[in-house]
């Protein structure tokens, strides 16, 4: 109800109706004041000149409210970027020792058989672009990578043992791809797994190189010990340098 028209009137049905509809406006006519009809019959102005309305409805069209539309809004995908800082999800299976002959298609059909793929890609040399055995395979679920290196890993496929994986963010992956494609390895040679695979990238430490230091120098202390004990020999004039392990160093020379 508009407060403007302060009326008496306005007032008394203001508690009663249920609807109503502004008839005269001066912000639209050149008029005095606004009308308003409540429920068709009353005004907010008596002997406001417009004819009551018996048959009250929606002016809205009722086919608005009647239609019904179906949605379908696509999921979001949460983009693991650089700046991603939650917990990553084992989504991500790394295949090696591959087939040579294994193409994309037949991998996709080897993997949907545990779960809806979402990418795939089959890593090939960069220069001579001959097939490096590694395949990467994005799964949509957790769920479905489990699965895939369940029933997949240390299995046959075309005549090789296959190896399969989760990896977090290719790590493993891309330490394979860069043993094979700097020649260290052979795509069937290539170490797999954790422990192999640091044994045979980890650079030489100190820790290798400390045994090495000491028994340098467990030697050199033991040659000057050798040494020490000749000069003391030789200062005494009880023995000779070349009869210090013999019988004769028990006489003495006249």
């Amino acid at each position: 109800m508009d407060p403007d028209s302060g009326t008496e009137s306005q007032k008394a049905v203001s508690l009663q109706w249920e609807s109503y509809k502004l008839v005269q406006d001066p912000a639209i006519r050149r008029v005095t004041q606004k009308i308003y009809r409540y429920d068709g019959v009353h005004f907010s102005v008596p002997d406001s000149g417009f004819p009551p309305v018996g048959d009250l409805r929606d002016p809205r069209p009722r086919r608005l409210w009647s239609r019904y539309t179906e949605l379908s809004l696509p999921v979001p995908k949460f983009k693991l970027d650089e700046f991603y800082v939650g917990p990553i999800p084992l989504k991500e299976v790394t295949f090696a020792r591959l087939n040579d002959n294994i193409k994309e298609p037949f991998l996709a059909e080897m993997c949907a058989k545990f779960g809806e793929v979402e990418e795939m890609e089959i890593l090939f040399h960069p220069k001579t672009r001959k097939h490096l055995g590694l395949a990467r395979v994005l799964f949509t679920s957790t769920r479905g990578a489990k699965d895939t290196v369940k029933h997949l890993h240390n299995t046959s496929v075309m005549g090789n043992i296959i190896h399969a994986q989760l990896d977090i963010k290719g790590q493993q992956r891309q330490k394979y791809y860069d043993l094979i494609v700097n020649g260290s390895y052979t795509p069937q040679t290539v170490p797999l797994g954790g422990k192999a695979l640091a044994d045979s990238i980890q650079p030489q430490t100190p820790t290798q190189s400390q045994p090495d230091t000491l028994e340098i120098r467990r030697r050199l202390s033991s040659e000057l010990a050798v040494l020490a004990a000749g000069v003391q020999a030789l200062t005494s004039g009880n023995i000779t340098p070349c009869s210090a392990d013999t019988g004769f160093s028990d006489q003495r020379i006249d």
